[in-house]
């Protein structure tokens, strides 16, 4: 393939919607960007489509002066009116490239507000988050981290006796990631089947696909409490699915050489192989074995692999989305006997590349989608999986598409996919089966026809 030098139709998107992400799966929580008006309306857009519901984000609305002279009293005017009209519990300040570029100090702004602005009283958490710097993946980690690097600690004793005598329930510190919200409910519910508290770090699950309700609401109820930050020291362990992503940018590394706090970094529980081992790390807490429906669930899945696998068999699918996404899908279709020669990413920092050993792949880290397209018309494709991104590609050379990550526009329900555990695995095989069988049937009668035999 011919070298780029401008990526073209991306599958990926920019680091302040990680923020954005990070931000609302914490209880009465907004994100600041500073930036101009643009880029907050950029993100509600895709967020509103891909959920569709109504997403808040402030902006601090930079312009061509504040480019020139710097926007710190923009952002204390933004500081300022947002906790004026929202009754908040936390502000997550975002940078944006211009803020970036120009050269303002959010840090040392925000000391100055929470010194100088009466009832300042909650905690305004400040991330770098320039697009330059990598993808809405990672700005999801690095939001994640600097609110425990700013309220984290070990104010809630664990499994010990506590100041006044009493004994507080064990937990542990789950960071899901760019999930879905059914997936988050899905973590909740195996917490209470398995008996083991489990604090999300956040959970959007309500705040992006909240219930119908008859009167407005200002914020949608939900989100983890900010308690849960506050507490994150002190837990059994954080189990935290990132793989790829570097060491630097994660906070269940940071809990751990802060705090101490046993640290479990592994692929998102999509596929056998990958829920079997987060199974096993939760057996170790739990000390019984796993449940029977939880079993039962594991054999479903397993007959649903045999069942499928005169149909996805030796077949080639094409990944592109998040990497961490990329990385786990890619490991459940190759468990399933598939071929995956091309994974395009967004985010060069990814390991993407070291944990993956199969030679014979071709990894197009610019996340461009033009150049899958380059890639495509010299070689041969069964399958599309990724977002919408990919709708016109899919069009374009008559593939399939399997809709899956962010942002998928063109189909409803996306927040209500379920993607891990053995049941969101088990939707996957019979989607990507059900893809290949539709094709089988619906080109069996054209295909005879351009058979020799019928020519005959």
């Amino acid at each position: 393939m011919p070298e780029h030098y401008a990526t073209v139709n991306p599958c990926y998107h920019c680091m302040p919607l990680g923020a954005i992400f990070a931000a609302k799966g914490f209880e009465k929580t907004l994100t600041l960007l500073h930036g101009s008006q643009g880029c907050a309306t950029y993100m509600r857009r895709h967020l509103a489509r891909h959920f569709h519901e109504p997403v808040d984000v402030v902006s601090s609305s930079l312009n061509e002066k504040d480019a020139i002279y710097g926007g710190e009293e923009n952002l204390k005017k933004a500081l300022r009116n947002t906790c004026k009209q929202y009754n908040l519990q936390m502000i997550i300040v975002a940078s944006t490239c211009l803020s970036e570029t120009i050269g303002d100090d959010i840090g040392a702004v925000i000391k100055d507000v929470e010194k100088g602005v009466p009832g300042m009283a909650i905690p305004l958490v400040s991330v770098s988050t320039p697009s330059y710097q990598g993808s809405f993946s990672r700005g999801y980690w690095k939001t994640i981290k600097a609110a425990l690097e700013k309220l984290s600690g070990k104010s809630s004793p664990c499994a010990q006796e506590g100041d006044k005598g009493r004994v507080e329930k064990p937990f542990i510190n789950i960071i899901p990631g760019l999930v879905t919200p059914q997936d988050l409910r899905w973590f909740l519910r195996l917490g209470e089947l398995l008996g083991i508290d489990f604090h999300l770090l956040g959970n959007y699950a309500n705040t992006f696909d909240a219930p119908w309700e008859t009167s407005f609401k200002l914020m949608p109820e939900g989100g983890s409490p900010i308690s849960y930050l506050r507490e994150a020291g002190a837990a059994l362990a954080t189990i935290e699915f990132s793989v790829v992503h570097p060491e630097a940018d994660s906070p269940a590394v940071f809990l751990q050489q802060k705090f101490d706090v046993p640290a479990f970094r592994m692929p998102y529980p999509v596929g056998l192989d990958a829920v079997d081992k987060f199974m096993k790390v939760l057996t170790t807490f739990r000390g019984e074995k796993i449940p029977g429906e939880i079993t039962e669930n594991r054999g479903r899945l397993l007959d649903a692999m045999a069942d499928a696998h005169k149909v996805l068999f030796a077949k080639k699918a094409v990944l592109f989305g998040e990497s961490e996404y990329v990385f786990s899908v890619y490991r459940t279709l190759r468990e399933w006997g598939m071929e995956c020669p091309a994974l395009v990413y967004g985010e060069r920092e990814s390991l993407l590349k070291e944990e993956i050993k199969e030679k014979g792949i071709t990894f197009i880290d610019s996340g461009s989608m033009f150049e899958l397209k380059e890639w495509i018309n010299c070689n041969e494709v069964d399958l599309l999986l990724g977002s919408s991104v990919g709708a016109s590609l899919s069009l374009e050379f008559g593939l399939p598409l399997l809709r899956r990550g962010f942002p998928i526009h063109d189909r409803f329900g996306a927040g209500r996919v379920l993607t891990v555990g053995y049941e969101g695995t088990l939707s996957l095989i019979d989607d990507t089966a059900n893809m290949f069988a539709a094709e089988i049937h619906a080109s069996f009668r054209r295909k005879l026809k351009e058979s020799y035999l019928w020519k005959v």
